[in-house]
Protein backbone atom coordinates (compact mmCIF):
# COMPACT_ATOMS: atom_id res chain seq x y z
CA UNK A 1 0.00 0.00 0.00
CA UNK A 2 1.26 3.27 -1.04
CA UNK A 3 2.01 5.68 1.67
CA UNK A 4 0.12 8.86 1.72
CA UNK A 5 1.89 12.38 1.92
CA UNK A 6 1.46 14.03 5.52
CA UNK A 7 -0.32 16.97 6.11
CA UNK A 8 2.27 18.92 7.73
CA UNK A 9 4.61 18.40 4.69
CA UNK A 10 1.67 19.37 1.76
CA UNK A 11 0.76 22.28 3.74
CA UNK A 12 4.19 23.38 4.68
CA UNK A 13 5.24 23.56 0.20
CA UNK A 14 2.05 25.03 -0.08
CA UNK A 15 3.30 28.00 1.80
CA UNK A 16 6.73 28.29 0.57
CA UNK A 17 5.01 27.92 -2.97
CA UNK A 18 2.42 30.75 -1.69
CA UNK A 19 5.34 32.88 -0.06
CA UNK A 20 7.38 32.59 -2.85
CA UNK A 21 4.15 33.98 -4.88
CA UNK A 22 3.42 36.55 -3.12
CA UNK A 23 6.98 38.38 -2.01
CA UNK A 24 7.97 41.53 -3.37
CA UNK A 25 11.37 41.61 -2.08
CA UNK A 26 13.69 39.88 -4.72
CA UNK A 27 16.55 38.12 -3.25
CA UNK A 28 19.05 36.41 -5.57
CA UNK A 29 20.82 34.88 -2.36
CA UNK A 30 17.26 33.38 -1.12
CA UNK A 31 16.17 32.27 -4.58
CA UNK A 32 20.01 30.93 -5.41
CA UNK A 33 19.00 27.40 -5.64
CA UNK A 34 16.41 27.99 -8.70
CA UNK A 35 17.20 29.60 -11.99
CA UNK A 36 17.67 33.35 -12.65
CA UNK A 37 14.77 35.37 -14.38
CA UNK A 38 16.60 34.19 -18.09
CA UNK A 39 16.16 30.31 -16.89
CA UNK A 40 19.50 30.21 -16.16
CA UNK A 41 22.26 30.64 -13.50
CA UNK A 42 22.92 33.92 -11.75
CA UNK A 43 26.55 35.18 -11.62
CA UNK A 44 27.44 33.96 -8.26
CA UNK A 45 26.27 30.35 -8.72
CA UNK A 46 28.32 30.26 -12.07
CA UNK A 47 31.39 31.35 -10.22
CA UNK A 48 31.00 29.34 -7.61
CA UNK A 49 30.27 26.32 -9.96
CA UNK A 50 33.35 27.25 -11.64
CA UNK A 51 35.80 27.13 -9.26
CA UNK A 52 33.86 24.46 -7.22
CA UNK A 53 33.26 26.76 -4.17
CA UNK A 54 30.82 26.16 -1.54
CA UNK A 55 27.10 26.47 -2.28
CA UNK A 56 26.67 28.99 0.78
CA UNK A 57 27.53 31.71 -1.32
CA UNK A 58 26.61 35.74 -0.52
CA UNK A 59 25.33 38.13 -2.82
CA UNK A 60 27.42 39.07 -5.31
CA UNK A 61 28.29 42.46 -3.47
CA UNK A 62 29.09 40.36 0.02
CA UNK A 63 31.88 38.05 -2.34
CA UNK A 64 34.82 39.89 -1.18
CA UNK A 65 35.01 39.32 3.00
CA UNK A 66 33.80 35.57 1.80
CA UNK A 67 36.51 34.69 -0.22
CA UNK A 68 39.45 36.28 1.95
CA UNK A 69 37.94 33.67 4.30
CA UNK A 70 37.87 30.98 1.75
CA UNK A 71 41.66 31.77 1.63
CA UNK A 72 41.72 34.03 -1.22
CA UNK A 73 43.63 37.08 -2.04
CA UNK A 74 42.25 40.61 -2.96
CA UNK A 75 44.39 42.52 -5.38
CA UNK A 76 42.94 45.87 -7.16
CA UNK A 77 44.84 44.44 -10.82
CA UNK A 78 42.88 42.23 -12.78
CA UNK A 79 44.90 39.04 -13.71
CA UNK A 80 43.25 35.82 -16.19
CA UNK A 81 41.59 33.72 -13.77
CA UNK A 82 40.66 36.40 -10.83
CA UNK A 83 36.92 36.32 -9.58
CA UNK A 84 36.05 39.96 -10.87
CA UNK A 85 33.73 41.66 -7.57
CA UNK A 86 32.20 44.34 -8.67
CA UNK A 87 29.83 46.19 -6.18
CA UNK A 88 26.26 47.73 -6.70
CA UNK A 89 26.53 50.12 -9.86
CA UNK A 90 30.32 49.65 -10.60
CA UNK A 91 30.85 49.22 -14.00
CA UNK A 92 27.06 48.35 -15.21
CA UNK A 93 26.78 46.07 -12.23
CA UNK A 94 22.93 45.39 -10.42
CA UNK A 95 22.45 48.61 -8.53
CA UNK A 96 21.41 46.51 -5.34
CA UNK A 97 23.33 42.95 -5.43
CA UNK A 98 26.60 43.98 -7.46
CA UNK A 99 28.16 41.12 -10.19
CA UNK A 100 30.89 38.22 -9.97
CA UNK A 101 33.26 36.89 -12.77
CA UNK A 102 35.69 34.92 -14.54
CA UNK A 103 38.71 37.22 -15.79
CA UNK A 104 39.46 36.36 -19.16
CA UNK A 105 41.85 38.36 -20.48
CA UNK A 106 43.07 41.73 -18.88
CA UNK A 107 45.60 44.65 -21.01
CA UNK A 108 46.33 47.83 -19.50
CA UNK A 109 45.30 50.06 -21.99
CA UNK A 110 46.92 53.07 -19.79
CA UNK A 111 48.31 54.04 -16.27
CA UNK A 112 45.04 53.18 -14.55
CA UNK A 113 43.10 51.68 -17.25
CA UNK A 114 42.30 48.24 -18.37
CA UNK A 115 40.33 46.28 -20.61
CA UNK A 116 38.82 42.98 -19.38
CA UNK A 117 36.98 40.52 -20.56
CA UNK A 118 34.77 38.71 -17.86
CA UNK A 119 32.95 35.73 -18.17
CA UNK A 120 29.95 35.30 -15.86
CA UNK A 121 26.25 34.52 -16.25
CA UNK A 122 23.40 36.24 -16.38
CA UNK A 123 24.83 39.07 -17.87
CA UNK A 124 22.40 39.87 -20.73
CA UNK A 125 24.90 39.96 -23.33
CA UNK A 126 25.10 37.43 -26.77
CA UNK A 127 25.67 35.27 -27.60
CA UNK A 128 25.29 32.65 -24.77
CA UNK A 129 26.97 29.16 -24.07
CA UNK A 130 27.36 26.57 -21.55
CA UNK A 131 29.85 26.70 -18.78
CA UNK A 132 30.55 25.08 -15.64
CA UNK A 133 26.82 23.57 -15.85
CA UNK A 134 24.99 27.25 -17.04
CA UNK A 135 23.52 27.73 -19.89
CA UNK A 136 23.39 31.45 -20.05
CA UNK A 137 26.84 32.31 -19.73
CA UNK A 138 28.60 34.83 -22.09
CA UNK A 139 31.95 37.41 -22.20
CA UNK A 140 31.45 41.35 -21.16
CA UNK A 141 34.46 43.22 -22.36
CA UNK A 142 34.82 46.32 -20.64
CA UNK A 143 37.43 48.99 -20.10
CA UNK A 144 38.13 49.55 -16.79
CA UNK A 145 39.21 52.57 -14.29
CA UNK A 146 41.07 50.60 -11.42
CA UNK A 147 41.56 52.08 -8.21
CA UNK A 148 40.35 51.59 -4.55
CA UNK A 149 37.77 53.83 -4.99
CA UNK A 150 36.48 51.91 -8.15
CA UNK A 151 33.97 49.48 -6.18
CA UNK A 152 35.88 46.47 -8.77
CA UNK A 153 38.14 44.38 -6.64
CA UNK A 154 39.84 40.56 -7.74
CA UNK A 155 40.49 37.90 -6.28
CA UNK A 156 42.52 34.84 -6.40
CA UNK A 157 43.98 31.71 -4.26
CA UNK A 158 47.23 30.93 -4.84
CA UNK A 159 48.36 27.68 -6.45
CA UNK A 160 44.40 27.91 -8.00
CA UNK A 161 43.13 30.77 -10.07
CA UNK A 162 47.10 32.46 -11.16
Amino acid sequence: MAKKPSLVLVTCLASLIIAAALSIDFNPKALAIFSAPDGGCWCTSYVANYYHLPSNYPNAYQWSGWLRKLGWEKDYIPHEGDIEVLQPQANGANKSYGHVGVVQTAVRTSNKRWTVTLRGAYQQIKPQFWDANCHNVSDWTSTLSMGRKSGISYFYKPGVSR
